[in-house]
């Protein structure tokens, strides 16, 4: 499929905007998941300054740029959770230093060279691990044990069974808690496994299945390492809507996509066997448990981080606004019904793969509709 590249892509950004994107879900990365996290990361950069030197004597290129290969290397280690195979971090970043080196020579290729990186690296991973376990379960430090804690050193947590992450009591020699991820469990979720004879399913899976929501916001959960702490992300957000390098409008509609699907999308329900249509409006003793279940699914797996890290990279969107805000749509629409129904984890992943081929058709379509064309 012809793609139209993005005005923006013309341009290399300049330094500040390649390392605005991963410097604070990186340190919340390191402070949360510990020794293993800087090695997996290490691993990573590694293996995309590997590979751009290769790619650079495979093209004859009179240059190599080494901060944005290993900005990329540092960019696919954050979407993955700290326990994968350290092969499948130097795969990842291997591959995201080689999509950008091809993507130098043609502004054709249209995934983003971290998202290409981290399919390479799923795909190890699967290859080493059951798809089914794969991304479902993690660990995380401990409070007492951040930054250089040993994530190995963990011991599985019901997460109904704490209050939150902050005040989990275990052994002080106990350096993180082992559980299944918030987008595992609102999986679970949507195929009627979890029991709930005498209230609603969504209300069980709040009590009993997922952590507090204020830890999806400290980054005390499980998942890959950059889309666990959602104060980081949103910093990083407003960071780079400063620097104007942030397309809010593709943002602004993953969100709000994401928010709606999650609020009309059915789950199903174990009693009966049928869906229930808008669990987001969904009410428990007069409690608004819909509301809640809807905010997990923003600030729980890769919702978030896609929609600000990755999808609204000015290189890789759109250029009018109006397609740029459809785009947003298309991706948080299809990543929650994917979350739901689909290919879980990595949804927002699999979501920008399958819309990242359809950048120019978006542009297309609204300067053939509209008079005022890109300007829209």
């Amino acid at each position: 499929m012809t793609t139209v590249a993005s005005p923006q892509a013309d341009a290399a950004p300049p330094p500040p905007a390649r390392i605005l994107p991963v410097v604070l879900p990186a340190i919340a990365a390191l402070s949360l998941f510990g020794t293993k996290a800087f090695v997996a990361i290490g691993v990573a950069v590694l293996s995309a300054l590997a590979g751009d030197i290769v790619m650079a004597q495979a093209f004859k290129s009179a240059g190599s740029n080494r901060l944005k290969s290993a900005c990329l290397g540092l960019l696919t280690a954050l979407m993955l959770p700290a326990t994968t195979s350290l092969v499948a971090f130097g795969v990842g970043g291997l591959l995201a230093a080689a999509a950008n080196r091809a993507r130098s020579r043609s502004k054709a290729m249209c995934w983003h060279p971290a998202l290409i990186g981290w399919v390479g690296a799923w795909a190890v991973s699967i290859w080493l691990t059951p798809a089914s376990a794969w991304g479902t379960s993690g660990a995380v430090l401990t409070p007492a044990h951040l930054v250089f804690g040993d994530l190995s050193n963990a011991r599985p947590v019901d997460p109904g069974s704490m209050d939150n992450w902050r005040h989990v009591r275990l052994p002080i020699n106990i350096h993180a808690l082992r559980c299944h991820t918030p987008a595992a469990a609102l999986r679970r979720l949507a195929d009627g496994q979890i029991d709930s004879p005498d209230e609603r399913p969504i209300s069980v899976a709040l009590r009993r299945e997922l952590p507090a929501w204020e830890d999806t916001l400290l980054g005390g959960v499980c998942g890959g390492m950059g889309e666990t702490c959602t104060i980081a992300i949103l910093a990083t957000g407003l960071l780079l809507i400063y620097r104007g390098s942030l397309r809010l409008r593709v943002t602004a509609g993953v969100l709000a996509a994401a928010f709606i699907a999650a609020t009309v999308l059915p789950i199903r329900n174990p009693a009966s066997g049928s869906y229930d249509w808008f669990p987001g409006l969904a009410l428990q003793d007069a409690s608004p448990v819909g509301l809640v279940y809807c905010l997990y699914h923003l600030t729980s797996g890769s919702v978030l981080f896609a929609a600000i890290v990755l999808a609204a990279n000015p290189e890789f969107t759109p250029s009018s606004g109006r397609a740029a805000l459809l785009y947003g749509l298309c991706i948080g629409a299809v990543a929650i019904f994917m979350r739901l129904y689909g290919i879980a984890p990595g949804e927002s992943y699999w979501a920008l793969a399958i819309l990242s081929p359809w950048v120019g058709a978006f542009d297309r379509y609204f300067m053939n509709h509209s008079p005022r064309g890109r300007q829209g």
